[in-house]
């Protein structure tokens, strides 16, 4: 349990291209560690896609620390991780633990191609929310 930090939620809009898979890359800033609590993700497509997340140690995304999240998102629904249903007055499972992260670690957000699509953009379509703490050293 997180006893100390700021909570922050980090909302960034996504645009969804006709079967083109989408990368959102999200790094944690030195001199901090997020304790990640929860993270909302839509697809505004009018087709199912599949969207994975994944923890790396660094920026280039060469070593793999978790793979937290791969699963399909039908058209124009959205998921929470830890809790993967989709979207209901359940957001995230309460009793789940935090994913810790350090500085330098990548979130990686992927979002595949769905084949022929309309496209579309959500603009809270990528939600983090995290408790962010002062790194100690």
């Amino acid at each position: 349990m997180i006893s100390e930090g700021t909570m922050q939620q980090d909302v960034t809009s996504v645009t969804l291209v006709n079967d083109t898979a989408k990368t959102i890359d999200t790094v944690v800033p030195a001199g901090e560690r997020y304790a990640l609590l929860g993270i909302r993700i839509v697809n505004p497509d009018n087709v199912d896609r599949i969207v994975s997340i994944t923890i790396y140690k660094e920026a280039a995304k060469t070593n793999v620390i978790a793979e937290i999240f791969n699963i399909t998102v039908p058209a124009t629904q959205k998921k929470y991780w830890p809790n993967t249903t989709v979207a209901s007055a359940v957001r995230w499972n309460a009793t789940s633990p935090e994913e810790l992260l350090e500085a330098g670690n990548s979130i990686s957000v992927v979002w595949l191609a769905g084949g022929a699509s309309a496209g579309a953009t959500d603009a809270d379509g990528l939600v983090f929310s995290y408790v962010k703490i002062a790194s100690r050293g």
